[in-house]
């Protein structure tokens, strides 16, 4: 694989993560506040 494939890839990864963290966190936010 090509260095630029693999950075794609890592960067997706990151922005995947992220997106499920920022999901969760603001998830757990609405449960806490009923």
């Amino acid at each position: 694989m090509e260095p630029g494939a693999i950075v794609m890839l890592i960067f997706g990864l990151v922005l995947l993560y992220g997106g499920l963290a920022t999901f969760i966190t603001i998830a757990i936010k609405r449960v806490q506040n009923k």
